[in-house]
């Protein structure tokens, strides 16, 4: 009888493209009300490296307005909204700072976005 045929070695699993942004996190830590404004303290986190940074609502405001001129085909995620009054409030601040990073979160998965030079100086 012929030998068995050689086997084949088994190939492992294909895994998904993995970018190193898929590894960072981003958490809005703190928020510090003023008279007319209000400030988001930002961690970005990546393994063992951090960065921090702070803007105001306008600024983060911007960017989302930068980004969705342009790239207007991409559906970029619900920015939190703006409130004309009760905006300085504790429980309105609180709820935003987890809209920001559920947006901010977002934003870093999606490859046009945190390619973007006014992104990424921004963070």
């Amino acid at each position: 009888a012929p030998p068995p045929p050689p086997q084949q070695p088994q190939q492992p699993p294909q895994q998904p493209h993995h970018h190193a942004y898929d590894d960072v996190r981003v958490r809005v830590t703190n928020a510090e009300r003023s008279n007319n404004y209000t400030v988001y303290f930002l961690e970005l986190r990546h393994r063992s490296t951090v960065w921090r940074c702070a803007h105001r609502f306008s600024a983060l405001h911007a960017l989302h307005a930068h980004l969705a001129k342009a790239y207007p085909r991409t559906p970029l995620p619900t920015f939190p909204a703006k409130k004309l009054f009760g905006s300085q409030t504790k429980d309105v601040v609180a709820a935003r700072a987890r809209k920001l990073e559920a947006y901010l979160q977002t934003l870093l998965h999606m490859r046009a976005i945190r390619d973007d030079d006014h992104f990424t100086r921004v963070l």
